[in-house]
């Protein structure tokens, strides 16, 4: 079973949107909701896209960023 929470979970938009912040320690994961949010608040018709985005990466690395994840669930 995943700890990471389902696409349709809230905390994916709020990473997309900047409305929650968190430093991953994971680098590649910093960049990857950086580039969405910049990319959401350029186009917020994206944001559902954004956040599938991220959601399939931090499943993809699960095992390095859902500890870290879970702190803003």
């Amino acid at each position: 079973m995943s700890k990471i929470p389902s696409v349709e979970h809230p905390v994916w938009e709020k990473l997309v949107t900047g409305t929650a912040r968190r430093r991953f320690s994971l680098f590649a994961a910093n960049m990857a909701v950086d580039l969405a949010v910049r990319t959401c608040r350029a186009d917020p018709s994206q944001r559902w896209r954004l956040a599938s985005e991220l959601h399939e990466f931090f499943l993809k690395y699960e095992n390095l960023t859902a500890n870290e994840l879970s702190t803003l669930l």
